[in-house]
């Protein structure tokens, strides 16, 4: 897709890791797509969308992309606005599909009113969006993005399976990112009882 090509050169030549977190989350997203059954031209509108869904930060400060601290209020407000910054710069882009676009503004709403930018609720967030924000949610988190640091895969999936119990996410589709990747993806580290690692 050339205007995917195009913007995902302007995320790496802005801050790599924004790039290397949209080509992670387009990954998950369209494996989690896969093992939830959607078909291909889903999992094209899906992926096109993770791929590009952070785009809107190109229009932010470079020193709050790459913050370490806490964000302050007026720092989180900003950084919310990345999701509709991200539909103006894919709108000079007419071969972006308007599936992808929403998707894109949509990826921080949760099924029970939490997100933003529009507190979205239940069955108006579909759930090719709930898979992009599942990848998202657990791609920023073991990556540590967003002025948190980085935590490891099982902690990730047990934080978002706790918020998918308490209404946030669809429970299914956080159950499919566990089955694909397992407790304690390749590469974990485990400490059982014994101490042994």
């Amino acid at each position: 897709h050339p205007a995917a090509m195009v913007s995902l050169i302007q995320m790496r030549r802005f801050d790599p890791n924004l790039a290397s977190h949209g080509v992670d989350t387009g990954m998950l997203a369209m494996a989690i797509g896969q093992e939830h059954g959607c078909d291909p031209p889903q999992l094209k509108l899906v992926g096109l969308a993770a791929l590009l869904h952070d785009i809107g930060q190109l229009r932010l400060p470079l020193n709050l992309i790459r913050k370490v601290q806490i964000f302050t209020h007026e720092e989180h407000k900003l950084m919310q606005a990345h999701c509709e910054m991200g539909v103006a710069v894919l709108n000079q882009f007419p071969d972006i599909p308007d599936e992808s676009k929403r998707f894109i503004l949509e990826h921080h709403e949760r099924l029970d009113g939490s997100g933003y930018p529009k507190g979205l609720r239940g069955h108006h967030i579909s759930e090719l969006t709930q898979i992009l924000s599942i990848a998202d949610t657990y791609d920023a988190q073991i990556s540590g993005r967003c002025s948190f640091p980085p935590v490891p895969p099982a902690r990730a999936l047990s934080e978002l399976y706790r918020a998918a119990v308490q209404g946030q996410y669809h429970l299914y589709l956080v159950q499919r990112l566990i089955q694909l990747l397992g407790v304690y993806p390749i590469g974990s580290l485990v400490r059982l009882n014994t101490d042994e690692q």
